[in-house]
């Protein structure tokens, strides 16, 4: 597959990714009204301190909200992503550039968007992670190291094509 349907398969994953999103929020809005009448009912049986009941759902109910604020935030990330029909490759790395990356033995595709969203798996790079900022307005053939969060040892990208 050349770099450009890479490109165009990326751009894809990202639709599909927003409307798995979109799904998720339903699904957690519903698990919401549930939880809130549970929480009501548990409320009604009396003295809150003192009933499990109340405080499970009390606690579901404020999980429940950190994971639609999370999501909300996503969606609102992935809603912002603007691709211009009239991008152009410069060959350079910039926003909306698909990438093949090499790292170690392992090779990447990739496409820079702006942004803090990013999921490897869907082929989605977040300009402000700190291997997209590396990348970042370097040509075909760069290498860059970027410090492993977790060892602190480097790790080498070369970037192999630039679309």
């Amino acid at each position: 597959m050349t770099l450009q349907e890479h490109s165009k398969q990326i751009s894809e994953n990202v639709r599909l990714w927003e409307t798995e999103i979109e799904e998720r929020k339903k699904d957690i809005a519903r698990e919401i009204e549930l939880t809130t009448e549970d929480l009501k009912e548990a409320s009604a049986k009396g003295d809150r301190r003192e009933n499990a009941e109340f405080t499970d759902a009390l606690e579901r109910l404020s999980q429940l909200n950190i994971q639609l604020s999370n999501i909300d935030m996503q969606s609102k990330e992935l809603r912002a992503l603007d691709e211009s029909e009239e991008y152009e490759p410069i060959g350079l790395v910039i926003p909306f550039a698909t990438c093949r990356l090499r790292v170690g033995g392992e090779l990447f595709v990739l496409k820079l968007y702006p942004g803090n969203i990013s999921d490897i798996s869907k082929g989605v790079l977040a300009q402000n992670s700190p291997v997209g900022q590396a990348i970042w307005l370097k040509p075909a053939g760069a290498i860059v190291a970027v410090e492993h969060r977790l060892t602190g040892e480097p790790v080498i990208y070369n970037i192999e094509e630039v679309y």
